[in-house]
C-alpha cells in the first residue's frame, strides 16, 4: 500500500501542483559512482589525458562531456563523438542495476502515484533516453512516471529551461503549477528559468539509499 504522507515538504499546496518533474542522476538514483567508472574505463582505454581540460560543472550530461573533448581535441584517433558517447552510456547502462535509489525522493514518486487522484509525475533528464530508461529500471522506478523527457527530445541542455518545459508541456500542467526536484546548481537555475519552483534534494540524499521497492 502506498505511504499516504509525502517524505518531502513540497512548497507548493497540493491542490496548487500541476505535476512534478524529477531529475534523474543525483536526484532519483545516485549515479555518481558509476559514471565515475564509466568515465574512467573509457579514459584509462584510450589512454586520453584530461590536463588542461576543464571540469564541467555538476549535473553536466555526458553528451556535454563528449562536446568538451572534442572541443579540446581529446578523443581518440579516428573516434567519432557519436561513438564515443555510446561506448561511455553503454559503460553506465551496464553499472545501471548497482546505482543506489534515492529513497526520500523514490518516496515522493510513489506517494505521487498513489494519490486519488494520482499527481502527474515526469522525469527531465540530461541523459540519454537508453540510460535514462536503464536507470528507472535497475531502480524500480519506471512505473511511477507519466513521461520522460531526454536529452535528445531538447536543442539545450541544463541551466537552459527547455527539459523542464518540455516535461511541464507533456504533462499538459502550466510551468508556475510544477514543483523541480533536483540536485545541482544548473538544475536549479534551470528550473528558475522555466517559471518553475524547486526543491534542492541535496540534503535529503544524504539521508538515505535505501533499496528500491
Amino acid at each position: 500500500m502506498e505511504s499516504t504522507t509525502t517524505p518531502i515538504t513540497l512548497p507548493l499546496p497540493l491542490d496548487q501542483i500541476g505535476g512534478l518533474i524529477f531529475d534523474l542522476d543525483g536526484t532519483l538514483v545516485d549515479t555518481r559512482s558509476i559514471n565515475r567508472a564509466a568515465l574512467d574505463m573509457i579514459l584509462a582505454a584510450y589512454d586520453i589525458d584530461l590536463t588542461g581540460v576543464p571540469r564541467p560543472p555538476q549535473g553536466t550530461a555526458f553528451t556535454d562531456w563528449v562536446r568538451l573533448l572534442t572541443d579540446h581535441r581529446r578523443l581518440p584517433s579516428g573516434m567519432s563523438a557519436e561513438r564515443f558517447k555510446q561506448l561511455g552510456e553503454h559503460a553506465v547502462i551496464e553499472q545501471a542495476a548497482l546505482a543506489p535509489v534515492i529513497e526520500p525522493v523514490a518516496g515522493l514518486a510513489r506517494w505521487a502515484h498513489g494519490l486519488e487522484p494520482r499527481l502527474p509525475a515526469a522525469v527531465a533528464t540530461g541523459s540519454s533516453r537508453p540510460v535514462a530508461s536503464a536507470l528507472l529500471t535497475g531502480g524500480g522506478l519506471a512505473r511511477f512516471f507519466d513521461t520522460i523527457i531526454t536529452r535528445e527530445h531538447v536543442a539545450r541542455g541544463k541551466p537552459a529551461p527547455d527539459l523542464f518545459l518540455a516535461a511541464a508541456e507533456r504533462l499538459a500542467a502550466p510551468p508556475h503549477a510544477c514543483v523541480v526536484l533536483e540536485d545541482t546548481d544548473l538544475g536549479l537555475e534551470a528550473a528558475r528559468r522555466a517559471g518553475m519552483v524547486a526543491v534542492d534534494i541535496r540534503p535529503y540524499r544524504e539521508l538515505s539509499h535505501g533499496p528500491a521497492v
